[in-house]
């Protein structure tokens, strides 16, 4: 994917990985890229963080990033020990 060969996305991935590595989340893989194997069994394909798979996502359609971005703005902040719901953006199709 030509989006994981930038410089953004390889800087990016490489915050991520430093991020998880100082934090409580033990062995949490960015990026996973299994070439080969059997694809019958499920033993190849790309596997990603969900935060590189916005990211890409990001990348792949401007529409869908400016609807994540206004999501993180106008998301409040989570008050400790309880979970909000998740914002709508709207049926797929609208991306």
């Amino acid at each position: 994917m030509k989006c994981l060969r930038l410089k953004e996305t390889k800087e990016y991935i490489q915050l991520l990985e430093e991020r998880y590595g100082n934090s409580h989340i033990a062995n949490r893989e960015v990026l996973r890229v299994v070439k080969g194997g059997d694809a019958a069994e499920g033993l190849q394909g790309t596997w990603m963080d969900e935060k590189l798979a916005l990211k890409f996502a990001a990348w792949l359609s401007p529409r869908f990033e400016s609807m994540t971005a206004f999501k993180s703005y106008c998301q409040p902040a989570k008050p400790a020990g309880r979970a909000l719901p998740p914002l709508a953006l709207g049926p797929p199709s609208a991306y």
